[in-house]
């Protein structure tokens, strides 16, 4: 069994991107020592890039045991933090279970950044839906559409959140991430059949709330997919079943952290 945690980074306006970038990588190489990680930050400025301020890079974190992935989890948002005492990021970390209803099949080393580009969008359910009908709707009816677009998706993933581990961490419902292989790829999926992206778009408003959504265009790298003690390689992962229990946890009270997130994600 493979348990995930995921940590969600966003940047103050005057902190530039760069500089955040490597204070996250930092912090994730240490986690990487010990537990499988996967760190997404952002991609070159010739493609977007949010705005300052806004969720600026994405750590997901993989152990055998909820208490080993619960250490990173805690081990990158106190990292983090005593990197960047003097400009602090806003960290927030979650548990949390990932289907992943497309796979590419990873063929490079790690800490070799993956081919292509990786969109990456913090979800928040809509208003009255609660969160079983969430997850099973983006489960199951937006998933057919999500893979019935012209221009594929080349990996899909999608963490549903099941509890925040650091205190004050902002509302998150879960993290879409659709990796395609080349930011011309993307272009042709959304820019070239619009009648296709207003469907996918109108397909998630029944279910999210579109206008709090966070998407970062990212670079995703493979820091560890295991160490001895604990982690599940990248491919064990992809091979677990598709449904949401492929990734189970267990009821366990909040985690203090040493960098603690402001209420809101900021946007």
């Amino acid at each position: 069994m493979v348990f995930k945690a995921i940590a969600v980074v966003w940047r103050r306006p005057e902190r530039a991107a760069g500089e955040a970038a490597a204070s996250v990588r930092r912090a994730a190489e240490a986690v990487a020592r010990g537990c499988g990680c996967t760190l997404n930050i952002p991609v070159p400025v010739a493609t977007p890039t949010p705005e300052p301020g806004a969720f600026t890079a994405l750590v997901e974190l993989y152990a055998d045991s909820e208490d080993g992935v619960v250490a990173g989890a805690e081990a990158f948002v106190r990292a983090l933090a005593d990197d960047t005492a003097k400009e602090p990021l806003t960290a927030a970390a979650y548990l949390a279970t990932e289907r992943r209803p497309v796979r590419y099949d990873r063929t490079w080393p790690d800490g070799e950044p993956s081919p292509g580009m990786r969109m990456l969008s913090l979800c928040r359910r809509r208003a009255g839906t609660t969160r079983a009908e969430f997850e099973a709707y983006w489960a199951g009816p937006h998933t057919e559409v999500a893979c019935s677009f012209t221009v594929p998706i080349w990996n899909y993933t999608q963490s549903m959140v099941a509890r925040p581990l650091t205190p004050d961490a902002p509302e998150l419902d879960g993290v879409a991430g659709l990796h395609f292989r080349s930011y011309a790829d993307w272009v042709a999926r959304y820019v070239g059949h619009p009648e296709e992206a207003a469907r996918g778009a109108a397909d998630g408003a029944r279910f999210m709330d579109l206008g709090a959504a966070e998407t970062l265009f990212a670079v995703e790298t493979v820091l560890a997919t295991g160490r001895p003690a604990a982690v599940a390689d990248a491919a064990a992962v992809a091979d677990t079943d598709t449904d949401t229990d492929s990734l189970k946890f267990a009821a366990r009270p909040p985690v203090v952290s040493g960098n603690q997130p402001t209420g809101k994600a900021r946007s």
